[in-house]
């Protein structure tokens, strides 16, 4: 349920996210928060999770996702995407619900730090790809009347585009 007003999040337990995901983090999202959003730091401040209690929570997820996940055979940054062909595809099929400059709207802001450092180049393409369910996010690598499909290299493009406000690493 949404109240008026209130920004869309996905759900953390989204079986079709969590089928997928794959992290080399070695700080999972609930020890970091999501700044902008409503995920707060449970790792990170007095009276927070202890790192055993993260690393259960994060246990739990994994399982509600039915599947065992295989570690990604990707480093976190991979794609050599286009990002000046990014750009145009972006402002098409993004910048509504992200914002223009990837501040966040609809969606989560894209150029957030917390999310461009956590973020694998794999869950980005992944995510972009396959959408997420009950969301206003829509899968692109499938057409629909509200939306065109992209290929791989068009979302890798997108990537590379969006990984341009992660600034030097």
């Amino acid at each position: 349920m949404r109240y008026s007003g209130m920004p869309a999040f996905p759900a953390v337990a989204s079986r079709d996210f969590l089928a997928w995901r794959r992290t080399r983090s070695s700080k999972p999202p609930c020890a970091r928060g999501r700044p902008g959003r409503r995920m707060p730091a449970w790792g990170e401040k007095d009276g927070g999770l202890r790192p055993e209690e993260v690393r259960a929570v994060s246990a739990y997820l994994r399982e509600l996702g039915g599947t065992m996940q295989e570690p990604d055979p990707h480093p976190p940054r991979w794609v050599a995407g286009d990002p000046s062909r990014g750009a145009p595809l972006y402002a098409a099929n993004c910048a509504t619900c992200h914002g223009p400059n990837g501040e966040g709207a609809e969606g989560p802001a894209l150029a957030n730090p917390v999310l461009q450092r956590a973020a694998t180049d794999t869950y980005l393409v992944e995510t972009i790809g396959r959408g997420r369910a009950r969301t206003s996010m829509p899968p692109f690598r499938a057409g629909s009347t509200t939306h065109r499909q992209l290929s791989e290299d068009e979302i890798h493009d997108v990537v590379a585009f969006v990984r341009q406000w992660e600034g030097p690493r």
